[in-house]
């Protein structure tokens, strides 16, 4: 099923080592809900396309949320390499615009994510650095 989801394309190096160390994590236990920085990367099969999904995206990666998935735009095989390929967010219940481009290839796509998390951590961490700092006075 592998095979027929990525067509002429070979799965891009870089998705097997996401995928690799998502699942080395979940093996030895240290990924408590099986996602990697908050999204579930796999080898998607085409049963897990929606309605609104355009027919030149391979899926890779999900959130676990109302049917968003992230994947390589292949321009109808244009793209030669996946890794150079743009990244979409489909997200089905969006029906005005359910497919935006969010990244320039897969490695963007890290950094984006990457960001996000980070953010969320310092914010986290400097809400509760507030709220400690409030509490002394």
């Amino acid at each position: 099923m592998i095979d027929l989801n990525y067509g002429k394309y070979s799965i891009p190096k870089t998705l097997k080592k996401i995928i690799d160390l998502q699942n080395q994590l979940v093996n030895e236990g240290l990924l408590e809900y099986g996602d990697l920085l908050g999204y579930y990367f796999s080898y998607e099969g085409l049963d897990s396309r929606y309605l609104n999904t355009p027919l030149d995206v391979i899926s890779f990666a999900r959130p676990g949320v109302d049917g968003i998935h992230f994947g390589f735009l292949t321009d109808f095989g244009q793209v030669e390499d996946l890794e150079n390929a743009y990244i979409v967010r489909v997200s089905p219940m969006d029906f005005d615009g359910p497919v935006k481009i969010v990244a320039r290839n897969i490695q963007d796509f890290l950094r984006i994510i990457l960001l996000i998390v980070s953010c969320f951590v310092m914010a986290v961490f400097f809400c509760k650095f507030t709220y400690d700092v409030q509490r002394k006075k």
